[in-house]
């Protein structure tokens, strides 16, 4: 019994020594580590076996990082990526080879040609423009906010078809204009993400059609926050059911300012909102007053539900998870 039992040991072990004796769900493991060229680099045309699982697989990633990556677009595989992370700005790469495949892009940023492609990516439904060059874009609205206005807003007319299969945006920057530009756009968008910096719009009081599809919204406030921004966006959406409001920073003078712009939030949610079901927030406050008491007891109900406040010195911290409304 001892003999047969080590026998087969022994036999196991040989038998998991070549490659192709692994399984199917080991295979389909390892493929997670590694992005579409790696895959067919490594393992494409080595047998039979093989190449139907690489055929089999549903989501193919394609990730570009550096400046000197490179993608053919005539490689066996070009057709066959369903995901994209773009951590550079490649202008000259032509989405045309990823029109019926691509499901989920995320770019550092867009070409001109590149906004003009978006229209033939029939499968896309979700698209993230990345903030990482956020500290390039704040130098440029604050030297030349006109042109950078322009020029964002040509982008976005760019596009002459609405992305009906889009239902997930991300935007980096976002003013009123382009906040209406998405919408039209993208008819059937589900969830947006939008990180707003406090410029005033050419055209903040064009009316559009409320947005019936938009069901969760997440604005983020880098440099400052105004009341008026939020109630134009809410007043576009008047069938939302989740909503995040977030602030990273900023400055005034004390807790009354404080109040008063979330009393004013407060109505502008009850006002515009009314299928509301799911809120929370993240505010980062700095007072110019020092030892500001911040009483909680002050605030609206929506603001209340499971808030947690830090305070410390003239630096106001205030958040809530998500909490139901209704």
């Amino acid at each position: 019994m001892t003999n047969s039992v080590r026998l087969s040991t022994i036999s196991d072990q040989a038998a998991v020594r070549l490659l192709e004796d692994l399984p199917n769900e080991l295979f389909y493991d390892l493929f997670l580590y590694l992005e579409v060229r790696q895959l067919y680099r490594s393992f494409f045309g080595l047998n039979h076996r093989l190449d139907t699982l690489l055929y089999g697989l549903k989501k193919n990633y394609l990730v570009m990082s550096d400046v000197n990556d490179t993608f053919d677009e005539t490689s066996v595989y070009a057709s066959r990526i369903t995901h994209m992370w773009i951590r550079q700005e490649y202008s000259n790469l032509s989405f045309h080879c990823f029109r019926n495949t691509i499901r989920a892009m995320s770019l550092d940023g867009l070409s001109h040609q590149q906004f003009q492609q978006l229209d033939q990516l029939t499968n896309l439904t979700h698209l993230k423009i990345n903030s990482l060059n956020m500290r390039r874009s704040l130098i440029l609205v604050s030297l030349r906010p006109r042109r950078y206005i322009e020029t964002l807003s040509e982008l976005l007319n760019l596009i002459t078809h609405p992305l009906r299969s889009l239902s997930s945006v991300t935007i980096p920057l976002c003013i009123r204009d382009d906040f209406c530009r998405v919408l039209v756009v993208a008819p059937n968008l589900f969830r947006l993400n939008v990180n707003v910096f406090r410029i005033k719009s050419s055209i903040s009081d064009k009316k559009l059609v409320p947005h019936h599809n938009l069901r969760s919204l997440n604005i983020q406030w880098y440099i400052g926050v105004n009341h008026s921004d939020l109630d134009f966006y809410l007043s576009q959406v008047p069938f939302l059911q989740s909503l995040h409001l977030s602030v990273r920073l900023c400055t005034m003078p004390d807790s009354e300012f404080l109040y008063e712009l979330l009393h004013q939030m407060s109505l502008s949610i009850r006002r515009h909102l009314p299928s509301l079901r799911r809120f929370s927030c993240s505010f980062r406050i700095n007072f110019v007053s020092l030892n500001v008491v911040f009483d909680p007891n002050r605030l609206d109900a929506i603001f209340t539900r499971a808030i947690r406040i830090k305070q410390s010195g003239c630096q106001l911290k205030m958040l809530s998870k998500w909490a139901m409304v209704r």
